[in-house]
């Protein structure tokens, strides 16, 4: 079964940022610690931002059934960092009827 779609995963994305991050403050902290081309490596490192793929898997599937059930259902998952979310919502549609 293939998915609905293919997203940016939001924790794959805080993760990327998180080692930019740490990139930037690597080459920060070892200017004049180490020899310039060392330094002009780790700040051509710092420079490249993260490479964020399309890893969130996204399900979804929305409706009213012939019995006037309305439903809403989302999962979404990532395989590469356990990323996951689900959200299922169902309601009658249909005014119940009135017995006399």
């Amino acid at each position: 079964m293939s998915a609905d779609n293919w997203a940016v995963c939001p924790k794959c994305k805080i993760n990327g940022e998180a080692e930019h991050a740490k990139a930037i403050e690597a080459a920060e902290t070892m200017y004049g610690k180490v020899s310039a081309n060392e330094y002009l490596k780790l700040l051509e490192k710092s420079k490249q931002p993260a490479k964020l793929d399309d890893t969130l898997r996204e399900d979804y599937e929305i409706g009213i059934l012939s019995h006037g059930r309305f439903y809403a259902s989302y999962g979404g998952s990532c395989e590469v960092c356990g990323f996951s979310y689900s959200f299922k919502h169902e309601v009658n549609t249909l005014p119940k009827p009135k017995i006399k």
